[in-house]
């Protein structure tokens, strides 16, 4: 790949004024609400090695990068020492073009000092992490930092398995996932500070959510805000502005992900159909034959995979039920929730699904209806919660947990939604059953120390969740 092709990725090799008209930063400076992501404390700026960052289409991974270089450059780093490149835009499909880019910078670059290389949308190139195993064992990556991107989880995966032994320093940092935005960081971009819990305890969420009370006293119209407008920066921005997110957005984000899921093979009309029957199963637990049969696909294998590349493109979650209530092993033949990842890729793809012209017509019904509103508010609590747990499941046998979390030790969580006006005995009897857990209510606080279930408004749960 030659330099000039290279430095128009790169203008700041010849041009030190070049990021102030970044379309990125440019966009990012001019938001009226800004958001800081966790997993930027993450990210090695004094580290070498190389590093992974995987996330949503539209969350920001390419302008946390921009950031980064102009961290970087206004901090002393010589301009030459930085390289960013977009491997779509390069059009960079094969091992070769990669070495051979990354053999060039190393040229370019003085002899002595760390260098940086930014590769984003990486799995655009197939042998990406080939490409960066050769270029570490030829010693090409001495001294540097890599970090590369990408929107699908599952390549990624894949890629990350042929680098052992390359990741330098960052072996425990190494595979970062910049996940849709935490509710908590859009109350402190509101000017809040609020408190994480010590524990999973009933009793500890419950005493962090009544400080909380106080700490995020507008928390239940930041909810409303996130309901409408999910854990992406560009739709929360406009939501905050106008009151709703704009076509553009939806357009946007709906087109980026139906391009990464047909370029993984799946079909747009078998992804309709298969989305259709999720909105309408609103959360209901599913087969794979029975959804299999509803969608005429004749396979419920097919259906399986259908589903498989939806979740590794951040587009769904599928929760399984255990074999047993306690156990924390998925059964395999069980039906299965499949819920939203986010509340914004809800209305944009329940829109699309079902013929919708105006993806914000479809949030405003769901808004306006309780079962829909219901069903996404379930759908945004388990989002919200997949990134703190190592599994999500739910039970339905004779009773019903909605979520249960499974944290790294093994402790299970469970978690009941009801988003309505009341809560009574009825609704704590399951996970009364259960020897305790949480309820999501919409407006009851309490906590029954006897039979440990707490009811919290599910702004103040997600709020007071324990620190990863």
């Amino acid at each position: 790949m030659d330099l000039e092709r290279m430095s128009e990725q790169s203008p700041w090799w010849g041009d030190a004024t070049s990021l102030a008209r970044d379309p990125h930063l440019v966009r990012y400076d001019a938001l009226s609400l800004k958001l800081g992501h966790p997993v930027e404390e993450d990210v090695a700026h004094e580290s070498t090695g190389i590093q992974v960052l995987r996330g949503p289409r539209q969350v920001g991974k390419t302008t946390l990068v921009k950031r980064l270089v102009r961290k970087l450059l206004q901090r002393g780093v010589p301009a030459r020492h930085v390289l960013y490149l977009a491997l779509d835009v390069a059009a960079i499909h094969a091992q070769a073009g990669l070495l051979d880019a990354i053999r060039g910078f190393v040229r370019l670059s003085p002899a002595r000092g760390r260098r940086y290389v930014f590769l984003d949308e990486v799995t655009y190139c197939a042998e990406w992490a080939t490409a960066l195993k050769a270029a570490a064992d030829l010693g090409l990556l001495e001294d540097t930092l890599v970090v590369a991107t990408g929107s699908h989880a599952l390549d990624l995966a894949r890629g990350t398995e042929r680098l052992p032994g390359r990741r330098g320093s960052l072996e425990s940092r190494f595979n970062l996932e910049m996940g849709y935005y935490p509710f908590s960081e859009l109350v402190r971009a509101q000017g809040s500070s609020p408190m994480a819990a010590s524990s999973w305890d009933p009793a500890d969420l419950y005493a962090a959510a009544r400080e909380n009370t106080i700490r995020s006293s507008a928390s239940g119209d930041a909810f409303g805000l996130f309901l409408r407008a999910g854990g992406l920066p560009r739709p929360l921005a406009d939501t905050a502005s106008v009151g709703m997110f704009t076509l553009e957005s939806a357009a946007v984000h709906r087109d980026a992900v139906l391009g990464d899921l047909l370029r993984a093979g799946r079909n747009e009309i078998q992804l309709r159909e298969i989305l259709r029957a999720v909105v309408q199963s609103s959360g209901s637990p599913v087969t794979w034959h029975g959804l299999a049969e509803r969608v005429a696909m004749g396979s419920k294998n097919t259906v399986a995979e259908y589903l498989d590349t939806m979740q590794s493109c951040y587009l769904v979650h599928v929760l399984p039920q255990p074999v047993s209530l306690g156990s924390g092993v998925p059964a395999p033949k069980k039906a299965r929730k499949i819920l939203f990842r986010d509340p914004f890729i809800q209305h944009v793809f329940a829109a699309w699904a079902t013929g919708a012209a105006d993806a914000r017509g479809t949030s405003a019904a769901c808004l306006s209806a309780p079962r829909c509103t219901g069903a996404l508010v379930e759908s945004a609590v388990a989002g919200q919660l997949l990134p703190r747990f190592r599994q999500v499941m739910h039970w339905r046998n004779g009773g019903e947990v909605d979520l249960i979390g499974v944290t790294e030790s093994g402790e299970q969580v469970r978690f009941e939604v009801k988003y309505q006006g009341q809560i009574t005995s009825g609704d704590r009897k399951h996970l009364k059953a259960a020897g305790g857990g949480i309820i999501v209510s919409r407006s009851t606080l309490s906590f029954d120390a006897a039979t440990r279930v707490a009811a919290i408004p599910a702004p103040l749960l997600l709020l007071s969740v324990p620190a990863v």
